[in-house]
Order: structure tokens, then sequence, then C-alpha cells
């Protein structure tokens, strides 16, 4: 049995059951690449076939809208990142900048230092740089500190010094 040829009337029909334009004029087999626009306004190509998966319906097939659906999925509220900053101790100042768990949050630490950081990196265990920078001063003082920290005491030398 011959496969059924498809007209290029009835691609269009398929794409507009996900509210997208087909541009292409004509339609030749079910591999050609489309130019089509969803309702988004993304322009991109795509083949039918990439629509059409074992006889059914899959996605609307635009990349770009995929891609930001998925973004807002997991994209965390704000009044989260504002928890985990409280309950740390510090004050967040930022409000509207907060994109996603990339993006620079401005804060004041427990001690008044002000600073950015990432929600990602706070999460993680980073904090207050100013903090860590005056914490990690104090602890070395002398060569026999360095001497007695732990990096200094993990290092196996193949020699002996005569």
């Amino acid at each position: 049995m011959p496969r059924k040829t498809r007209t290029i009337e009835e691609v269009k029909t398929l794409f507009e059951l996900f509210e997208c334009t087909v541009l292409t004029t004509e339609f030749k087999n079910v591999d050609q690449k489309l130019d089509v626009v969803c309702k988004q306004g993304h322009h991109y190509k795509t083949a039918i076939t990439n629509l059409l998966r074992q006889g059914k319906l899959k996605s609307s097939g635009c990349r770009q809208c995929g891609l930001e659906s998925s973004s807002r999925k997991q994209r965390l509220d704000f009044s989260i990142v504002k928890e985990l900053f409280e309950s740390n101790g510090y004050q967040l100042l930022s409000t509207s900048s907060y994109k996603n768990s990339k993006s620079k949050l401005d804060y004041i630490c427990p001690k008044g230092h002000s600073g950015s950081i990432s929600y990602i990196n706070f999460y993680r265990g980073n904090r207050c740089q100013t903090c860590y920078e005056i914490k990690r001063k104090g602890e070395l003082k002398t060569h026999d500190d360095i001497y007695q920290s732990s990096f200094y005491q993990r290092r196996v030398y193949p020699y002996i010094c005569v």
C-alpha cells in the first residue's frame, strides 16, 4: 500500500492545531524542512516528521518556546530566595533584579558588610567575601602556623632532607 502524500494545505492545517503558521509555499515530502512561525512569533525550520511521532501529535516543535517554558518551570520564586538569605541572618537588598540562580543579588551580612552573590553560590554555602577574607587573614599568621596547616601536613615528599 503506497504512502499517502500530503498537500501543503493539509500540512498547514496540521500546524494550525498548534497555533503555528507555515511560510513555505510548496510541499515535497515529510522530510522537507518547512519555514514556520510559532504563536509567540519565533521563526524556525522543522520537518513534519518532527511534529508527528508514531502517529501521535507531539509538541508545538518551537525550540525557543520549549526553552522558555522549561525556564519558567525551574525558576525559583523570589520569596524562597529571600527566605534562605534571611534564615542565615543576611538582609537581601535586591528585590526585582532576580532572574535566575546565577544572577547576582546584593546583600548585607550579619556583621554589616555589603556585597553581592548569586543564589546558587549562597545555596552551596558561600557567604560574605569580606568576612571570609578577614577570617582567612587571621587564621595563618606565622610560618609555623602555615607549616602546621592541613595543606602542608597532607603532602608526601619522596625524598629525605639531609
